[in-house]
């Protein structure tokens, strides 16, 4: 689910969300539920993976829990850039990867740095899902990371989306 911060001074330093998974019946088949942080303005994407059922036809998500702090500065200023989606062959298995920078544009380090990876097919379905986390990124230093998946992923791939995120900046 991709999910927006509309407001331009207050982040939610805990959100609780709940997603319910429903199938063509519109009976729900999975939930799952989590907490998450966003800051002012931004925008984030929440992936649940390992769905233990037939794909949903449709996909709800509710907050029933927000705790917002005043907050007049955007987050970290960590960004993704030079995205690059490939398939290997490493020793004759075939898998998919994305490699990917993440550069920190401020002057101080960043500790607990989240980093996803969002492959999208060409209808901007969700069809592929990767984390890891960075210990922490110096001021102005950037890393290439290599994500790679146990194999080729199905689908025509249509778009990628890297989110580097770390919660250090809320009060």
């Amino acid at each position: 689910a991709e999910v927006r911060n509309q407001n331009s001074l207050a982040a939610a330093r805990n959100a609780d969300y709940e997603i319910q998974f429903r199938d063509r019946a519109g009976k729900t088949i999975a939930t799952r539920r989590g907490s998450t942080y966003i800051y002012p303005g931004e925008t984030m994407h929440i992936a649940e993976v390992g769905i233990p059922s037939a794909p949903p036809v449709d996909v709800a998500i509710v907050f029933p829990r927000v705790e917002w702090v005043a907050l007049d500065d955007v987050g970290p200023d960590l960004i993704a850039g030079s995205r690059e989606y490939a398939i290997e062959d490493d020793e004759g298995l075939r898998r998919s990867v994305v490699t990917a920078a993440i550069t920190n544009r401020t002057v101080i380090a960043i500790p607990n740095i989240m980093i996803s990876v969002l492959i999208f097919n060409q209808s901007e379905n969700l069809i592929g899902v990767h984390r890891t986390e960075l210990e922490s990124l110096d001021a102005d230093e950037t890393r290439s990371l290599r994500f790679a998946w146990p194999g080729v992923i199905a689908e025509v791939v249509g778009s990628i989306a890297v989110e580097a995120r770390s919660p250090e900046f809320l009060p």
